[in-house]
């Protein structure tokens, strides 16, 4: 229910009051009686709730990826629908002493020449082959987030002007981006294409990308210089910005000229989520135009890898020996999550606002979000996945639409035996009745991504609609959250979880889920852009 709308004091002493001296001075009746009319009248219209604004479609025009499956959309795309995995050893630091020693790493590109690991081509390694990746001495998580940004806006094929009275270009903080023409994916249909427009104003395009962890590498270097010799003077002056989980949304906005709202959910593995949540709000609601959108994390140091294992959420060092099967969600011997990192955004555009800028394609209209908290426990869900059950029934409220519409739900499955559990029970209950539906996880491919997995996620589950694809759960082999019908959801067959092949069919509504420490749930209602939306 909306709340009314509280009345500003210039409004209130506009109302005209009962004046008992007057009265008694000899006012008449009827001037009386008029101005309690008045009175009551302006009364009644502070009482009535404020007209519901109007709404604009939101549509995902472009699409920015940097995974430990490839820098870049189409790598990370064309590797998750092969099966494929990212995850590894170590090598970001000596993990001896550890009990994990593997993790979901962005692939780098090897030293001396040596050929690229995985069969990636050169450039889907990083640092990106254009530059994009920011400049040297910014936190990984800013750097990654601006290279993803990048991709999303050359592939949206958005130009920003710079602001009045600045000439475009030149500067340490660049004001204008001159998109590059969309990829061989976005020119076959998938992604957003424009005419020759003129820019959009940059106070009309904004910033949301959502940061699980503080930034740690920073913070445990810091600590490290403090306590050398002479450790005060050593201390960077730029400490303190580099560890603000809201520099990757402000490093974008610089680097571009975005000058609309600017936010930076931190709402642990469900921030990239909630962050698309709340740009598209801006969107829907005329704050902006356009919105980037999305999540960016790199946490993968001994500090936190050590933490995440002493909290029992790891998969276990029995996997040292394979870690590319260690990621494991819904299978019988999953153990816990894989770390990874990286980061993902997307444009996020208002229809209108595509259509008069040229736009004729876009990946998904974002037609829904909810959310909702557990309040159970600081890190595992209740047993029947209540909370995930609300958050996705909020999400189809807000599309208008029902459980029996949903084709593919992208799953926030990590890999724990609790976790996993809940969610899929959540699910057969709420889509009960439902016999298309189909869930994978992601994450097997990728690993945990943490506060940019939401958007990791939503963007794989906007390229499944526009695609018809429907991504697999690598190393699934034998599907063990329950099922049997006793906790009143619907019996599964194994099938239903997509294990291992990527399974073509036509994806018209999705479900993007993303659950957090703190017992937060986030999830997104994607949807196939109807044809003549954009003058198709």
């Amino acid at each position: 229910m909306q709340a009314a709308a509280v009345p500003s004091l210039s409004r209130l002493a506009a109302i005209p009051r009962w004046n008992g001296a007057a009265a008694a001075r000899g006012v008449s009746s009827t001037a009386a009686a008029a101005a309690a009319a008045t009175a009551a009248a302006a009364a009644a219209r502070l009482a009535a709730p404020p007209p519901t604004p109007p709404t604009r479609r939101v549509l995902i025009t472009g699409i920015g990826l940097v995974t430990p499956l490839a820098v870049g959309r189409d790598g990370t795309w064309r590797r998750l629908l092969a099966g494929h995995t990212g995850v590894a050893p170590l090598t970001a630091f000596d993990a001896a002493g550890l009990p994990t020693r593997f993790a979901a790493q962005i692939p780098r590109r090897a030293p001396g020449g040596a050929p690229p690991p995985g069969g990636l081509s050169d450039g889907e390694l990083w640092p990106p082959p254009d530059g994009s990746g920011g400049a040297a001495g910014l936190p990984d998580f800013v750097r990654y987030a601006l290279a993803a940004a990048a991709e999303a806006l050359a592939d949206a094929g958005l130009t920003v002007a710079p602001p009045p009275g600045r000439p475009a270009g030149g500067g340490a903080t660049p004001t204008t981006t001159t998109a590059t023409p969309p990829t061989a994916a976005a020119a076959a249909g998938a992604g957003a294409t424009a005419g020759d427009r003129a820019p959009t104003r940059g106070d009309r395009v904004g910033v949301s990308v959502g940061v699980g962890l503080a930034p740690i590498p920073p913070i445990t270097a810091a600590a490290a210089t403090l306590a050398s010799p002479r450790g005060y003077r050593r201390l960077s002056p730029r400490f303190v910005p580099s560890i603000l989980p809201n520099m990757a949304a402000g490093h974008i906005a610089m680097a571009h000229g975005l000058r609309g709202p600017l936010g930076c959910p931190s709402t642990a593995c469900a921030a990239g989520a909630h962050a698309l949540m709340e740009a598209a709000a801006a969107v829907a609601t005329g704050a902006a135009d356009a919105m980037l959108a999305g999540g960016s994390e790199a946490a993968l140091t001994p500090i936190a890898v050590a933490g995440f294992g002493r909290a029992r959420a790891l998969a276990g060092g029995g996997w040292n020996a394979d870690p590319a099967a260690s990621s494991r969600p819904f299978d019988a011997r999953r153990g816990g999550f894989v770390m990874g990192e990286g980061a993902a955004v997307v444009v996020l555009e208002a229809a209108d606002a595509a259509a008069r800028r040229g736009v004729t394609r876009a990946y998904a209209e974002l037609r829904g979000g909810g959310s909702s908290c557990d309040a159970h426990h600081i890190t595992a869900p209740p047993v029947g996945g209540e909370g995930a059950f609300r958050a996705v029934a909020a999400a189809l409220a807000a599309a208008g639409l029902v459980p029996a519409d949903v084709d593919y739900i992208n799953a926030h499955a990590t890999g724990t035996v609790v976790g996993d559990a809940a969610e899929a029970a959540a699910m057969r209950r709420l889509c009960r009745g439902n016999d298309r539906v189909v869930m994978s996880s992601t994450k097997g491919a990728t690993g945990h991504l943490l506060g940019a997995a939401g958007a990791a996620e939503a963007a794989v589950t906007a390229l499944a609609v526009a695609h018809g694809v429907v991504p697999p759960t690598v190393n699934l082999e034998e599907v063990d959250v329950g099922g049997d019908g006793a906790d009143g959801g619907d019996v599964w067959a194994a099938d239903r979880f997509v294990p291992r092949t990527a399974r073509r069919r036509a994806v018209d509504v999705a479900v993007s889920n993303s659950f957090g420490f703190g017992g937060t749930n986030a999830s997104l209602v994607l949807g196939a852009v109807p044809p003549g939306l954009l003058g198709k």
